[in-house]
């Protein structure tokens, strides 16, 4: 999510899109509520089925069904939340890996245009030259 708000800052265009996106939208859910309304329905649903436990008595046939379906509702929850937290770190280092790249450019430019006007060397075997 936050690549997108970046994205939103940094590409007037792209923020414009969305907007037009989410206008045009019977139900105008912006695209963070899009891309979060599925997760929001995991702890929804462990929640139901909390409360169905409280009220099943134990002895009662739907009680070992519903624990072991909250049991995987609990289990994938946590996949999922793993899950997005490897893909936010992963965002990141792009990110880095972007801006360290840039920057890096940056200085072979800096360091060519300084060369131009004088004698050109070779990086890999400077008395060559």
């Amino acid at each position: 999510m936050g690549l997108i708000k970046k994205a939103c800052m940094s590409k007037p265009a792209f923020l414009e899109f969305l907007k037009k996106k989410q206008a045009a939208s019977k139900d105008r859910i912006t695209l963070y509520g899009l891309m979060v309304k599925p997760i929001q329905r995991f702890p929804q649903f462990i929640l139901l089925l909390q409360d169905m436990l409280k009220t099943t008595p134990v002895g009662h046939q739907d009680r070992l069904p519903l624990q072991l379906a909250l049991t995987e509702l609990e289990t994938l929850a946590e996949k999922l939340n793993e899950q997005k937290r490897l893909a936010e770190q992963l965002a990141e280092i792009q990110q880095l890996t972007r801006s360290v790249s840039d920057r890096n450019l940056s200085k072979v430019r800096d360091h060519h245009t300084t060369n131009t006007h004088g004698t050109r060397q070779s990086i890999a075997n400077p008395t060559t030259q």
